[in-house]
C-alpha cells in the first residue's frame, strides 16, 4: 500500500478533493462565469517548503488535517525519498519547477487524516453544469524499502 493516502494531483480537479459551490462565501472561490476549463498544475508552489494558508497558497484551495484539529502548517518540499515526513507535501525532483501537491497521513495522531477542497463560485447567471472532472495522480513513495521509488501515473475522469 502506498505511503501516501491521497493522490498527488497535477491538473484539473483532484479526485480526493471536495468541490464546493456557494453563492455567499467569505473566501475567494474560483469564479465560474460560464463555460470554462479550470486547471491546476501546482507549479506555483515552487521548489522549497512553504507555509500553507487556505485560499492563499493556492487560491480557492483548502487543506484540513486531523479533522481540522491540526493546523495545515508547512507544505514540505520533497522528492519522495525522505522517510518520516507527514502532512502536506510539495513533491517533485529537487530544484525542478514541475511540482505535485501531496500528503502523507500518519496512522494516528496529528496527521491521521488529510483532506483537500477546492471552492468554485457561480459568477454567471446560468446554472453551472459540471460535465467532466479529470485528474492525474502520481505515486512518489511506497512503504516498500526494496526496489527504490516507484512512479506511475493514474488518470481518471
Amino acid at each position: 500500500m502506498p505511503a501516501f493516502r491521497r493522490l498527488f494531483v497535477r491538473s484539473s480537479f483532484a479526485a480526493a478533493s471536495t468541490i464546493l459551490w456557494s453563492a455567499r462565501l467569505t473566501a475567494a472561490p474560483i469564479p465560474v462565469p460560464g463555460t470554462m476549463t479550470y486547471t491546476q498544475n501546482f507549479n506555483s508552489l515552487g521548489t522549497a517548503s512553504l507555509i500553507w494558508v487556505d485560499d492563499s497558497t493556492l487560491p480557492g484551495w483548502f487543506a484540513q488535517i486531523f479533522n481540522g484539529f491540526t493546523p495545515a502548517g508547512t507544505v514540505q518540499a520533497s522528492n519522495g525519498t525522505v522517510g518520516g515526513l507527514a502532512g502536506l507535501l510539495n513533491l517533485g525532483t529537487v530544484n525542478d519547477p514541475d511540482r505535485a501537491l501531496g500528503s502523507k497521513a500518519a496512522s494516528a495522531g496529528n496527521s491521521a487524516n488529510i483532506a483537500y477542497a477546492v471552492q468554485f463560485w457561480n459568477s454567471g447567471t446560468a446554472p453551472v453544469r459540471v460535465s467532466r472532472i479529470i485528474y492525474t495522480g502520481e505515486l512518489w513513495r511506497t512503504n516498500s524499502s526494496s526496489g527504490g521509488r516507484a512512479l506511475r501515473e493514474i488518470q481518471g475522469s
